[in-house]
């Protein structure tokens, strides 16, 4: 079973887990860290400790941006074991994230990665 952290800029983290809670209709028990603009490290070693006390084994850390500081800070923290970090979430990638908890982290971060990539469409509206 895997543990999912949301490590995000401010307020980024917590208003997708808003979001999600709000489509699906119920609380969700994951860890939400959003890292301040002003000052983003005092955000390294929350989560440093939350991933030790959840299992960094266990831990999918999902990010906003590729090779932001939240992005660097969940691969600092997850670098050596088997736990995974994947960047660019939206919407559709936490709610996947949530309902299939119950896999190993390496499988739940390729269905992470693989609904983030699929949910992304162009409505050309001016299409002929």
């Amino acid at each position: 079973m895997s543990k999912v952290v949301v490590l995000a800029h401010a307020p980024c983290a917590a208003a997708l887990v808003q979001a999600a809670e709000g489509v699906l209709g119920r609380a969700i028990d994951l860890t939400v860290i959003d890292v301040p603009m002003q000052h983003p490290t005092t955000a390294l070693p929350i989560l440093q400790a939350k991933v030790q006390t959840l299992g960094a084994d266990q831990c999918v850390i999902l990010t906003d941006l590729p090779g932001s500081t939240p992005h660097r800070m969940a691969v600092e923290t997850i670098d050596n074991s088997r736990g995974a970090v994947v960047t660019g979430i939206n919407l559709a990638m936490l709610i996947r994230a949530i309902n299939y908890m119950d896999l190993g982290t390496s499988e739940l971060a390729a269905r992470c990665q693989d609904i983030g990539v699929r949910s992304i469409e162009w409505s050309d509206t001016h299409a002929v």
